[in-house]
């Protein structure tokens, strides 16, 4: 795990962390592993011998014994987890594990010296880490399963039949074109859509609201005054992507508008995500916490989360509250990326990776995917790719999606081809490509005589260009300035295809006339915007997923457990000493006999009580220095005889004339408080930690 160099600086970060620790806790931990300090002493000589101890084959031996399966969980989290904190394992280990749990474990790790944190690092002094001495011991026991386990099936389940595809989102972008206005003002069906949507779309509506929520905020869909509008030029950008990387783009896009890094990461997490899961699959808990693992901090997540409020704007949408990781493994299910197959004993969905995320095959342009019938109808067979079907789309009107989807052409679907810049020959061109039996007659007499009809009258509304007889030839003969020529009006008049004074500055640069960029905008290129190049998505655990990793042996564990407090039965002690003992053999902080002397128990009082105001104020005294828990029995507040007990941790002690007061932070209340040790009926030293 780490080269020679890596484990001498390690090295000498963890005992300079020991050698930062209070003196009392110093020595207490020195003790219970050495036995008694002789005196004149030498802390790093001290630490020197403790490192010894943890090179000793027999107590390496018992130190693997003594793992657990949560050990071990916890030690490959900290391993893996990116700057592993306390703060992010209670957030990895969520539904799995209370945060008691977790902290309780990791502060019986450090007692085992088995993890520590370098307190040195003032950037990071929380950050928790394996002790160098162990970790070539450790390592063959550091495996993904350990925290990202295969899920165990109870039964099975058939998949949802949806699976986002080309067709869908050439059906969802005709829709769109049909009725621009389908959307409120936050990005929601209007309830007439959502009713008709059901009657189209045999997936129901969250596929299509969830890939519009997508659209929109990849800028593939934009809102204008008429509701929202398909920019082709940056959808056939979009499409010229593998279809498994639009996919990510969609789920990770339907989550928030991101900004270009942002959108980058999720979209490439989803593809890792997607090459990372075992066939067998995972429980959603379970690929939520594969997610974090691979891609997020806690930075990344409330950086996510401020994008997600600022494009969903104040108050549109306080009522989903899901983590930002949840929110794109619900849209990859809802696409039909993520599946459920089954259950597990518990009744926890189990999803598997669907091959939409990973199947790489070719789409055949050259083969015929469209039927048309005499009466218009446009039967579209899977296969296209959306780069084909996306010039389609512009005069279909898509009438059921299902198994196959249809379409049919009319009148006002041929219109808005028209006012796209089609013509009747376009149209027909488009179709004849991936036409089986060819083009109908009466469609074709249908087309011609719409297109006679849309020209017979036309109504324009838009940026009129004229010019001089000179520059009229220039810009016909010009290929960037032409594209924008939507039609000749008349000689040296042009109507432009721009809807906006943006427009206008391109078509003025673009065109090279100096007088028509007087229009001030900060915008200056109409070329739609790559997306950022994503990977193909691998398998992040290929390392650390082994198929025969050693796992904790209980049957080794109890005998090794059991040898030890036969152990110290046989041994003349107290009974304070044998029941401290008898504790860190079940902490698994003993791992040998050699540990059992009573030199290396402290032998001050636990408990102090009644009369004795001396004997409770040393107590106090001494948890302050250790940093342990007292628990406090005092007369209850309200003057009644009735005692009431308080588990505290003390911060300070002040002494008066005849009394001495604590401030403590109490454990129930999480508040300060101040107590009288005096009026306290009995203090008792509660152990957090060995030393």
């Amino acid at each position: 795990m780490l080269n020679e160099s890596d484990k001498k600086r390690r090295t000498a970060l963890w005992q300079a962390s020991l050698a930062m620790l209070p003196d009392s806790r110093f020595f207490d931990m020195l003790r219970a592993y050495l036995g008694k300090i002789k005196t004149p002493y030498n802390k790093q000589n001290l630490i020197e011998q403790l490192s010894s101890f943890f090179c000793r084959e027999q107590n390496r031996k018992n130190l693997l014994t003594l793992l657990d399966d949560f050990d071990e969980k916890i030690i490959t989290a900290i391993v893996l987890v990116p700057e592993a904190t306390e703060e992010k394992l209670i957030c990895f280990f969520l539904g799995e594990y209370t945060s008691s749990e977790i902290a309780a474990r990791l502060s019986n790790l450090t007692d085992r010296l088995i993890i520590y944190k370098n307190e040195s690092n003032k950037d990071d002094p929380q950050r928790l880490y394996v002790n160098p001495l162990l970790e070539d011991l450790l390592a063959p026991r550091i495996d993904i399963a350990r925290i990202i386990p295969e899920a165990q099936y109870a039964s099975r389940t058939e998949g949802g039949s949806f699976s986002i595809s080309p067709e869908f989102i050439a059906a969802v972008i005709s829709y769109i074109a049909e009725r621009p206005d389908l959307c409120k003002a936050d990005g929601s069906l209007k309830k007439i859509d959502a009713a008709r949507l059901e009657t189209v779309f045999a997936c129901g509506t969250a596929p299509v609201q969830t890939l519009i929520t997508a659209l929109l905020n990849l800028s593939l869909v934009k809102r204008n005054e008429s509701g929202i509008t398909v920019d082709y030029a940056r959808s056939l950008s979009f499409a010229e992507l593998s279809p498994k990387k639009q996919y990510a783009y969609l789920a990770a896009a339907s989550s928030a508008s991101l900004d270009r890094e942002g959108l980058r990461s999720y979209a490439e997490l989803v593809l890792d995500i997607a090459a990372s899961v075992p066939d067998s699959g995972l429980t959603k808990r379970v690929l939520l916490r594969c997610m974090s693992l691979l891609g997020s901090s806690v930075r990344e997540q409330r950086r996510f989360r401020a994008l997600i409020d600022r494009s969903h704007g104040k108050g549109a949408d306080e009522s989903d509250v899901r983590p930002p990781l949840e929110r794109i493994v619900d849209a990859a299910e809802t696409f039909g990326l993520f599946t459920v197959a089954g259950k597990t004993k518990e009744g926890d969905a189990i999803y598997r990776v669907e091959k939409t995320l990973w199947d790489e095959e070719k789409a055949d342009t050259s083969a015929r995917f469209v039927s048309i019938n005499s009466g218009f109808t446009v039967t579209l067979l899977p296969g296209l790719p959306l780069k084909a079907l996306l010039p389609l789309s512009i005069f279909l009107r898509v009438v059921n999606f299902d198994t196959t989807v249809e379409f049919e052409i009319d009148k006002a679907s041929a219109i808005r081809a028209f006012d796209f810049g089609y013509t009747a020959e376009t149209i027909r061109s488009l179709l004849e490509k991936y036409a089986v039996h060819g083009i109908p007659q009466n469609l074709r007499v249908s087309i011609e005589d719409w297109q006679q009809l849309y020209s017979s009258a036309v109504l324009y509304k838009g940026y009129v260009l004229k010019l001089d007889e000179k520059n009229s030839k220039l810009i016909e003969k010009n290929p960037k300035a032409a594209r924008f020529i939507q039609t000749k009006l008349a000689e040296g008049v042009y109507l432009l295809n721009i809807r906006s004074d943006e427009d206008a500055a391109a078509f003025g640069k673009e065109a090279g006339f100096d007088c028509i960029g007087k229009i001030k905008t900060d915008v200056a290129d109409r070329t739609p915007p790559s997306f950022p190049p994503i990977g193909s998505g691998e398998d992040r655990f290929k390392d650390v997923r082994k198929k025969n990793a050693c796992r904790p042996e209980k049957k080794q564990r109890d005998k090794l457990l059991t040898d030890l407090h036969r152990a110290l039965a046989s041994l003349d002690l107290s009974k304070a000493q044998k029941e401290n003992l008898s504790a860190r053999i079940n902490n698994k902080i003993i791992l040998s006999t050699e540990q059992l002397g009573k030199d290396t128990v402290r032998t001050e009082s636990a408990e102090a009580g009644g009369m004795d105001f001396l004997g409770k104020v040393r107590l106090v005294e001494s948890a302050i220095a250790s940093g342990d828990m007292i628990e406090v029995r005092m007369p209850k507040a309200d003057g009644s005889a009735k005692l009431e007990t308080i588990l505290c941790t003390p911060l300070s002690l002040a002494k008066a004339s005849g009394d001495a007061e604590v401030t403590v932070h109490i454990e129930a209340t999480k508040k300060t408080a101040t107590l009288s040790v005096g009026r306290a009926a009995n203090i008792k030293l509660i152990k957090t930690s060995i030393f």
